[in-house]
């Protein structure tokens, strides 16, 4: 039939091998895995793989690397404390710890100093919109008390805002678009004017996360990471929660000389610092009940 039909023939070749190409450059790209350090969608909700082990995660603007582990629920930490009163750190890449080890972020460090485990859940470029999203789970694991450290991406500039972003669809979610987009890709001279959270977004989001928090018995302590934020206005937003709040001023030297919004180790010991005695004003009576020896007991 197609020799009777040459166009035919040739139109159904030319999409075969149009799939074949497509095919492969989508296996060898990767598929649908367009992050070893990330899952989900790339543009508007993300997580950190679980049980992941990268021993060089590149930094970037520092010319280093820097080693990430994750637990099975993909967080930069061991497991979920249980039997003992402990702190949740929930944020961005300030919480994560970008740039630095496992131990040499702030999380760590104060658990260091309080003597109760505070369990790392900052997941890299979450704003409150994407935070939401995985506060509500851990607060229902009985935290004692949520560091709340959003903000920083909030006023990032961007020119879609993150309540209007949706998932990709094809083809869009493909390894081949994306590879093609960047390798089009003019440089960006214009990011945006509008932050990725409003202001009043950002309260609305804050104030729902800790109506979810108090409900579930958690106490709430507000960390403002704004100071570098491209909209510093919204930390007024913090402001006016009327919650405990802490707002670090820190040396330029404790940031990365060329990358100017993330800690160095010396800058996670000392936010670590700035931390504890509000975090110890916290639990109150429960920190009498600090354990003194290494080992915690953890759910599985």
């Amino acid at each position: 039939m197609l020799n009777r039909y040459p166009i035919l023939a040739r139109s159904v070749l030319s999409g075969l091998m149009a799939f074949a190409v497509f095919g492969g450059i989508e296996i060898l790209a990767g598929g649908s895995q367009w992050s070893a350090l990330y899952s989900g969608d790339p543009g508007s909700f993300w997580v950190l793989r679980p049980g992941i082990d990268l021993p060089n995660v590149p930094h970037l603007e520092a010319g280093t690397s820097f080693s990430v582990k994750t637990n099975p629920q993909g967080f930069r930490d061991g497991l979920i404390p249980v039997g003992t009163p402990w702190v949740l750190a929930l944020g961005c890449s300030t919480t994560f710890g970008w740039g630095v080890e496992g131990g040499e972020a702030w999380p760590e460090i104060l658990e260091g100093l309080l003597g109760v485990p505070v369990f790392n859940a900052g997941v890299p470029g979450h704003s409150t919109e994407q935070g939401k999203r995985i506060a509500e789970p851990l607060f229902s694991k009985g935290p004692a008390v949520a560091i709340l450290a959003w903000g920083l991406r909030d006023g990032q500039r961007t020119l879609v805002p993150d309540v209007e972003r949706r998932p990709a669809i094809f083809p869009r979610n493909t390894a081949t678009f994306r590879w093609l987009s960047r390798a089009m890709r003019a440089p960006v001279v214009n990011k945006g004017h509008l932050p990725r959270v409003s202001e009043a977004r950002m309260e609305q989001n804050l104030r729902e996360i800790i109506a979810t928090a108090e409900r579930a018995g958690v106490k709430v302590l507000l960390l403002d990471m704004t100071e570098r934020s491209e909209s510093p206005n919204h930390g007024g937003v913090l402001e006016r929660l009327n919650r405990p709040l802490v707002v670090p001023r820190m040396a330029d030297s404790m940031y990365f000389e060329q990358d100017p919004i993330h800690l160095t180790v010396d800058g996670n010991r000392t936010l670590a610092r700035l931390l504890e005695p509000a975090v110890n004003g916290l639990l109150g009576p429960e920190s009498e009940l600090k354990l003194s020896g290494a080992e915690r007991p953890q759910t599985p």
